[in-house]
């Protein structure tokens, strides 16, 4: 997801959420308001050497904790089965300031700037917003999904319909499962490519990178973890993954690319200088396994990195395993 996902830990916060969709005429509804209480990470900046004080790139943070607010809906129409649609925004400010504001539920406000009270209020906050769909084609076991975002608010709707790729990120995917008649083993094959890449329209006009913020310096994180993609700001990546299932049992292998913030490889580098793209190439092996109540899962992925932060020719190879258990009562 570009808006929230499992990447962070969990935060203190407040929310107002259906348990169950909600029936009508003309369709489900499903949706949930939080608020929350971001923090800074817990460890203290790093010293660094003289040479680095006036470096365009290090900025000092603001000690105190962020004040969220966000909303997301989905909608399944009556008419088309496995068709949701929906959307979702977040809106983060320092405490102070939304105290100042009196804006405590700010993802009502105006979508468009120009209905903005003042520059100065837009300009401390940091919006994300982004649309959703999902379909699931039962006859065909397979499903595909995609998320649209905007990190940036439009002017107005003409300035939305004229410029839509201006800082905006996507997600697309695509699972297909392929049954064995009489038993209940499957085939699943999945596709998914995440796009957080600045678009060229930030080279006439200012863009911020995703999940930074000119005024918060924390950028959209808790703890100095990015709650949204893992794959961080600037960033794109590929995955493909096929695998064996029997109901809890899973054996598969994956392939996993990511190009590591090329927005900050493209302006923090003369490209006629001997650096590279920092890219991480995957393969990997998925084993679960359950035992009565008891199921293990595991990820064991060889990770290449070319040129390891944007240095030319410095690669470095990486073994990386992960095992947890769950037990189901």
């Amino acid at each position: 997801s570009l808006i929230m996902s499992n990447n962070a830990r969990g935060f203190s916060h407040l929310t107002l959420n259906t348990q169950k969709p909600a029936i009508t005429p003309i369709g489900s509804f499903e949706g949930q308001l939080i608020v929350g209480r971001l923090q800074s990470k817990e460890y203290n900046e790093l010293p660094l050497p003289e040479r680095h004080n006036k470096n365009p790139w290090v900025f000092t943070k603001k000690d105190e904790w962020r004040y969220l607010n966000g909303i997301t809906f989905s909608y399944q129409p009556k008419w088309i089965p496995g068709l949701f649609l929906g959307g979702s925004r977040v809106i983060q400010n320092y405490f102070d300031s939304t105290k100042i504001q009196k804006s405590y539920l700010p993802i009502f406000d105006n979508f468009f700037r120009e209905k903005d009270q003042n520059q100065h209020d837009d300009g401390s906050k940091d919006q994300i917003a982004s649309i959703f769909a999902r379909w699931v084609i039962f006859p065909a076991t397979s499903e595909i999904y995609f998320e649209y975002g905007k990190s940036d608010a439009s002017w107005n709707l003409r300035d939305f319909l004229m410029s839509p790729e201006h800082s905006r990120a996507y997600m697309v995917g695509f699972t297909k499962l392929i049954n064995f008649k009489s038993t209940n083993q499957q085939i699943e094959i999945s596709l998914e490519t995440t796009h957080l890449e600045k678009s060229k329209t930030g080279t006439l006009r200012a863009e911020p990178s995703w999940y930074r913020n000119a005024e918060l310096r924390q950028g959209y994180t808790h703890k100095g973890e990015i709650l949204g993609a893992g794959i961080g700001p600037g960033s794109n990546s590929q995955n493909l993954s096929v695998s064996w299932i029997n109901c809890f049992k899973k054996v598969g292998v994956l392939y996993e690319r990511v190009v590591n913030n090329n927005d900050f490889y493209s302006r923090a580098f003369d490209l006629t200088d001997p650096t590279g793209s920092w890219v991480n190439s995957s393969f990997g092996i998925l084993f679960s396994w359950n035992w009565d109540h008891l199921l293990l899962d595991s990820k064991l992925q060889f990770v290449h990195s070319d040129n390891y932060q944007w240095v030319r020719d410095s690669d470095r190879n990486n073994l990386y395993l992960s095992i947890r258990s769950i037990y189901l009562f």
